[in-house]
């Protein structure tokens, strides 16, 4: 688990803490839109019926292999 730094009034971030936060950040909204995603995904197999187990497999895996290649090209 990651915490960002928290600002403090009598402590406030340094510059690398800010550059950390900002990495985080950019980190976490892609795992929230990759759930968020995988969540619309799930509501569309079950108003679909969807029955076919590994082409539902192959589907969760296709989109946690886009999830990752889109976070490892934002955090290099």
């Amino acid at each position: 688990v990651f915490i960002p730094h928290k600002n403090y009034r009598t402590r406030p971030l340094t510059a690398e803490q800010k550059q950390e936060n900002t990495s985080l950040s950019r980190i976490r909204v892609v795992v929230e839109n990759v759930i968020a995603g995988m969540k619309v995904f799930f509501v569309l197999r079950i108003k679909n019926r969807i029955k076919d187990k590994q082409g539902l497999k192959d589907a969760i895996d296709a989109c946690v292999l886009l999830a990752n290649t889109k976070a490892l090209k934002m955090s290099a």
